[in-house]
């Protein structure tokens, strides 16, 4: 979604709390120029391959894309990181991603029971997103209970509060078959439309997905 928006001429910024911005960074590599992203790991690329994250690299530089992974998030420190790519871009950021919510940090969060402070920072993003007219993104965990069904991921299964379902606009559920690496892509609730699924693959050498029948994801030329 990151690579869309930005390839659209977007201005994304995405809070990546778990994975550093390296990390994120050669995930990009990996799926535009199609180089797994263990032979980047390992410095073990051909001269093509070279070549093509030379390409990729320069197409990268031209995104707005600002990446944050200093770990603690406030809303606080959001809101502000959020105006200062304003300020730099001359507009608000199309896109804020947070990866993931429940490693948010809540304001004056000692002492509350968790799923209060997971609603307190769900209903922060709902706010920032209708204040600022930005589509804000937050990737969030499912409970353990989710991997015990044979229907995949629903939307009680979202961990720690049933505030994050009541806030979101869309939300959507993906439930990944490690063996055969097809992913259902649940669309469980839509304010503004309809809801359904369907599947793709994941392709992990190269950090992104793509039809279930191709042995390719996006390579940009």
């Amino acid at each position: 979604i990151v690579r869309n928006v930005a390839r659209a001429g977007g201005a994304v910024v995405h809070f990546t709390l778990e994975m550093t911005g390296g990390e994120v960074m050669q995930g990009h590599m990996a799926a535009l120029s199609g180089v797994d992203s263990d032979l980047i790991t390992r410095r073990a690329v051909n001269p093509a391959q070279l070549e093509a994250l030379r390409r990729t690299s320069q197409r990268l530089n031209d995104w707005d894309v600002y990446l944050y992974d200093k770990g603690d998030l406030s809303l606080a420190e959001l809101r502000a990181q959020g105006l200062r790519r304003a300020q730099e871009w001359g507009k608000m950021p199309d896109l804020v991603v947070v990866d993931y919510l429940q490693l948010m940090s809540g304001n004056h969060a000692r002492g509350k029971p968790r799923h209060e402070v997971i609603a307190e920072i769900s209903r922060g993003l709902k706010q920032f997103a209708v204040d600022h007219g930005t589509a804000v993104l937050a990737a969030a965990q499912v409970g353990r209970s989710a991997a015990e069904g044979s229907s995949g991921p629903q939307l009680h299964h979202l961990r720690e509060s049933g505030a994050i379902e009541q806030d979101a606009n869309v939300v959507i559920l993906l439930d990944l078959n490690q063996d055969t690496k097809e992913m259902v892509v649940n669309v469980a609730k839509n304010r503004h439309g309809d809801g359904g699924w369907f599947a793709t693959r994941f392709d992990g050498a190269r950090r992104c997905i793509g039809e279930p029948s191709s042995q390719s994801c996006e390579v940009s030329t």
